[in-house]
């Protein structure tokens, strides 16, 4: 099974993006998603493998997030029903992905360790990257997507974004997380890793490591043994208050302040699917409808409605920023219920990675690496749709690995 990971890593993190940009192949996350649903329904239907309580409410979820889209649809038809079929397609992934994954790991009765292999194949590809750093800061080979700070242009290599190159310096990272356990040495690489991270320049990646530090703090020398959901919360809401004061101004400026396309669109998007939910209250608007890239593909009249279309790159022949909200575009097609619902399935997965966090202390790190990709997934889609992409994709994956390992250790016990 450490092949699906590695070979997961490898079209969806890795490659994916050149795939994309260089050879324009788009559909490689459907194409993974679309083997991984016909292998799960097959072993499902020979072998009779029964979901778990946690995949069942997780399906129901999903289920319920898809009848608000679908009866919205039906009842505002604001978008055609090919739309209607390409945004379903879109949202399905991440669960489709992550339930089918459960029902394979279940056949195989997988218990997932980090092997050797991963390590090795890991360390390879960052030290490529790292030649190919070099490389470009000696001789100017990618472009550079901005100068955020100091004058320093941001690293994007062949990622075509400097947040997708952070986002595969952070999959290295928490994968090879388990390692440090036994391996104290290898927290001084994953620090060599994360220093190289920096030189995307996004602020999303810097709170990345200060919460990884965190985490390695409190297992290496604090050695704390239980982490509380009431902790969690206090904890996380003194950093929101700590960073709205240091970076007050920065949030403002990406949030609100402005709305030129460059900058504020990302706040309004998100008020907008306020106003949406309520407006629309209490289905939301509809698949398509709102801050997805379906919405783009035919331009929602809700766009004309809430005045995005003087927006630059918001515009109708431009439409790049509409679909960097994944919270905005859940609040404004699916309303207040099916964004409670997406909430009810994030807290599930905490939950459980707490709970076996807590009780199953020879692997509390890889449950560690699965909170610090969930914390990734539910950050990053204030600022992206993370979750509808092939990076959201290959998160699923590994989370389903880690809570795979959480339930056999429960069921374990409960022998």
């Amino acid at each position: 099974m450490q092949y699906i990971l590695i070979i997961s890593f490898i079209l969806l993190v890795l490659l994916y993006d050149f795939f994309a940009k260089y050879l324009h192949i788009n559909i490689i996350d459907e194409l993974l998603v679309g083997f991984f649903l016909v292998w799960s329904l097959y072993l499902k239907l020979k072998f009779k493998i029964k979901l778990e309580k946690i995949d069942k409410i997780i399906f129901f979820s999903y289920v319920l997030i898809v009848l608000l889209g679908l009866i919205s649809s039906i009842y505002y038809r604001l978008q055609p029903i090919k739309i209607v079929i390409i945004d379903f397609i879109i949202i399905s992934k991440f669960f489709i992905v992550f339930l089918s994954m459960r029902i394979i790991l279940l056949k195989k009765v997988y218990n997932y360790n980090l092997k050797k292999l991963t390590i090795y194949f890991l360390t390879s590809v960052f030290v490529v990257l790292l030649v190919l750093i070099l490389l470009d800061e000696t001789f100017i080979i990618f472009p550079t997507f901005d100068h955020k700070y100091f004058d320093i242009g941001s690293e994007e290599l062949f990622f075509g974004h400097p947040s997708r190159f952070a986002f595969i310096i952070e999959m290295i990272i928490i994968i090879l997380l388990p390692s440090i356990k036994k391996n104290t040495w290898i927290i001084f690489l994953i620090l060599l890793i994360a220093s190289i991270g920096i030189l995307s320049l996004r602020s999303k990646y810097f709170i990345f490591i200060f919460i990884l530090m965190i985490f390695i703090l409190m297992l290496k020398m604090l050695n704390i043994k239980k982490i509380s959901l009431t902790k969690i919360m206090l904890f996380s809401s003194l950093f929101i208050f700590i960073g709205y004061t240091l970076f007050y101004e920065d949030l403002m400026s990406q949030f609100l302040i402005r709305n030129d396309g460059s900058q504020g669109v990302r706040g309004l998007l998100l008020l907008s699917g306020f106003n949406i939910s309520l407006n629309n209250f209490p289905l939301g608007a509809g698949f398509g409808s709102f801050g997805s890239y379906a919405s783009t593909i035919s331009y929602s009249p809700l766009y004309y409605q809430y005045h995005f279309d003087i927006i630059p790159g918001c515009m109708p022949e431009k439409p790049s920023f509409l679909a960097d909200n994944f919270f905005a575009m859940l609040l404004g097609e699916f309303g207040l219920f099916g964004t409670g619902i997406f909430l009810y399935v994030f807290y599930l997965l905490l939950s459980i990675l707490l709970k076996a966090f807590n009780r199953d202390t020879i692997n509390r790190y890889y449950y560690t690496s699965a909170l610090l990709a969930l914390f990734i997934l539910f950050f990053e889609s204030f600022s992206d749709s993370i979750i509808s992409q092939n990076r959201g994709i290959f998160i699923a994956i590994y989370l389903s690995f880690i809570v795979t390992k959480a339930s056999l250790f429960f069921n374990k016990k409960a022998k």
